[in-house]
């Protein structure tokens, strides 16, 4: 009986420990005291710095669900982003319900690949399609969205 009533209180004590753990979890760097006091200290949040002459991101992928990886290469200037969709390697051909949602451009086809011409940058799109897994026995519902910055002309490859 008491060994029971030990593992519970250890059991209760190190759940409770264990969920408070990261409760008050900050860097020491990320505040700086401005006043203090016996019983409470007051802070304000650090200024960001920019760190020299880093870029700004040329593009951002900003969700994917069933995507395994994505690649993002300029080919050279222009206002033309091309995306082609692959599986195992190969050319996707079992795509259902396949749509785009972008703000401005021109869509058009060639094979497999959907490009969308005379763009406005920064240009976001919204990637949704019906594809099969490897094995075809599991259809699952593919969302790619991402945002381009930097002009040019994009070839956007889908992974899944």
């Amino acid at each position: 009986m008491a060994n029971k009533l030990i593992l519970i209180i250890i059991f209760t004590f190190g759940s409770f420990s264990f969920a408070r753990q990261n409760y008050y979890k900050a860097a020491p760097n990320d505040f700086t005291i401005v006043s203090a006091d016996t019983s409470m200290q007051t802070g304000s949040r650090k200024k960001f710095k920019n760190p020299g002459n880093q870029l700004p991101p040329q593009f951002r992928v900003t969700n994917k669900q069933y995507v395994t990886r994505s690649s993002f290469q300029k080919v050279g200037p222009g206002h033309e982003v091309r995306i082609r969709i692959l599986k195992s390697g190969a050319d996707n051909s079992d795509i259902e319900d396949f749509s785009m949602a972008y703000e401005h451009g021109t869509e058009y086809r060639t094979g497999n690949t959907v490009g969308i011409d005379n763009i406005t940058f920064p240009f976001y799109n919204k990637v949704t399609y019906r594809s099969w897994n490897a094995f075809h026995a599991v259809q699952f519902d593919v969302r790619f969205e991402f945002t381009i910055y930097d002009p040019g002309v994009w070839d956007v490859t889908i992974y899944n």
